[in-house]
């Protein structure tokens, strides 16, 4: 990574931390988190993700929220790869967590995907400055994948994290800046 990079983000950390700090980490809410953001991943130590754009879009929706994220990278090929996820999330009993709804059912709301027929199981919650997206992939095996994209508020946007976990063993985790655009 070099060293504009590292320097920003380094910056967005301390900023992380006096926002946090002028906020109050109780007091943030899931509205802070609403907006339009765009940015790019910056470090892969495992050198297996080659840079990429990062686009994510958090709205209100219902009682909860809608995230919508785009990846686009290169892949090993060369060719450009095109991701797209978006994700109805509704609030539970619990505090700060939220239900991914992913599939509408019979009676006209939404629902989970199933996981044991090969669909990610997803949630979401925030704590205090960073909003996390879980999804659980049960493999043909029984063993599980998981994804964890942890989204750290800064003045500006987010500090991305994104890890990837075969039975708790880190496989590949990413880390990115993404900035608000509305």
């Amino acid at each position: 990574m070099n060293k504009n990079l590292i320097a920003l983000v380094i910056s967005s950390v301390i900023f992380s931390m006096t926002f946090i700090t002028k906020v109050g980490a109780k007091d943030i809410s899931i509205e802070h988190f609403l907006g339009e953001y765009q940015g790019v991943s910056v470090e892969d130590p495992s050198k297996t993700w080659l840079p990429a754009d990062l686009d994510v879009s958090i709205r209100p929706h219902d009682n909860g929220i809608v995230m919508r994220w785009i990846t686009v990278t290169q892949g090993v090929n060369g060719n450009i790869e095109r991701q797209k996820n978006t994700v109805k999330f509704h609030p539970t009993k619990r505090t700060s967590v939220f239900a991914a709804a992913m599939k509408p059912n019979l009676f006209g709301g939404w629902e989970p995907l199933d996981p044991f027929n090969g669909d990610p199981f997803m949630w979401a919650r925030y704590l205090d400055s960073t909003l996390t997206v879980y999804a659980k992939i049960i493999t043909d095996s029984g063993a599980h994948d998981m994804q964890v994209y942890e989204r750290t508020l800064t003045p500006e946007g987010f500090i991305i994290k994104i890890k990837r976990l075969r039975n708790e063993n880190p496989l590949q985790i990413v880390n990115g800046i993404v900035k608000r655009k509305k």
